[in-house]
C-alpha cells in the first residue's frame, strides 16, 4: 500500500452528491437519524397546534371585520383539522 500510487478521492456515490452542500449533508447524515428528526418534527408540530389554530382564527376574525359575510370557524374545529394532518415519516425524506 502506497500513498503515492494508490487511487484516492471521493467515492462515486459521494461524488454524485457533491454538486451542492445540501447534497453532501443528505449523503453523510445517518439514515437512523432521520427517524429521530421525523419524531421531533412531529412533536414540534403537535405542540404548536393551539398557537397555529389561534393565529388562523385571528386571521379569520380580521377577514370578517373587513367582510361580515366571511365565516369564522371555532377554535376546536381548527385544532381538529390541524391534528388530522398526517405525521412526517422518515422514509419521506428519501423520496
Amino acid at each position: 500500500w502506497s500513498y503515492t500510487t494508490d487511487v484516492f478521492g471521493p467515492t462515486r456515490s459521494a461524488a454524485a452528491f457533491a454538486e451542492s452542500p445540501l447534497g453532501i449533508f443528505f449523503y453523510f447524515l445517518p439514515k437512523k437519524m432521520w427517524g429521530a428528526i421525523a419524531k421531533e418534527s412531529n412533536a414540534y408540530r403537535v405542540e404548536g397546534i393551539p398557537a397555529v389554530a389561534k393565529a388562523q382564527r385571528d386571521k379569520q376574525l380580521q377577514a370578517q371585520l373587513r367582510d361580515p359575510v366571511k365565516s369564522v370557524q371555532p377554535l376546536e374545529v381548527l385544532e381538529e383539522k390541524l391534528r388530522k394532518v398526517k405525521p412526517i415519516q422518515a422514509h419521506e425524506f428519501f423520496t
